[in-house]
């Protein structure tokens, strides 16, 4: 209903019965969500889109596991210059059963790239930082030309969620324990 001035207002009361909202419990977002499998899907899309290397380097590898067996994956994204035929040392805490090929190495003297880490969900509530780390991923990813000289400047080391296990059980702040990681 249009009041005075064009403002929207709202509709006067036309009886005492109640309001058919009111039989429907209402909840809201912070901010649209998104889970842990969605991002597993996703960058099970990239590993296929990606995996060949034609265009850039993009090698995603299990980086831990959580508490709960959860992925913590490590994505690594660049252009081939500077690429080597060995490989990274695997980390020390990643589960021997569970490794397996670790991100190549790269000449990063000759090509003076530095190495960019960016992370996102360290706190599951964080919602907001996993849609601009998704954003700059997909840029990264991207025929844009920025982005490909971005990739000839730098190695990117990126973890999408590094609390999987609260993302997955909806936690705010904590983990599986109820740690917040952060302190």
């Amino acid at each position: 209903m249009i009041g005075q001035g064009g403002k929207n207002t709202p509709p006067p009361p036309t009886s005492s019965s109640p309001s058919p909202v009111a039989q429907y419990k209402v909840y809201f977002a912070f901010c649209f969500p998104q889970s842990y499998t969605e991002l597993q899907d996703k960058l099970d899309r990239q590993d296929v889109l990606y995996r060949n290397g034609e265009k850039f380097y993009y090698h995603r590898e299990l980086l831990t596991e959580s508490l709960d067996k959860r992925r913590i994956d490590l994505v690594t994204i660049t252009s081939n210059e500077g690429r080597r035929d060995d490989i990274e040392n695997p980390f020390d805490f990643t589960p021997v059963e569970a490794r397996g090929k670790s991100a190549n190495r790269f000449d990063l003297v000759t090509t003076n790239k530095k190495i960019v880490f960016i992370s996102a969900r360290v706190h599951p509530g964080e919602t907001p930082a996993q849609h601009v780390f998704d954003g700059c991923m997909d840029f990264l990813l991207s025929d844009d030309v920025r982005a490909v000289q971005l990739r000839r400047q730098f190695v990117f080391k990126m973890v999408p969620i590094l609390n999987p296990d609260g993302v997955a059980r909806g936690h705010y702040r904590c983990d599986s324990r109820g740690c917040n990681l952060n302190r």
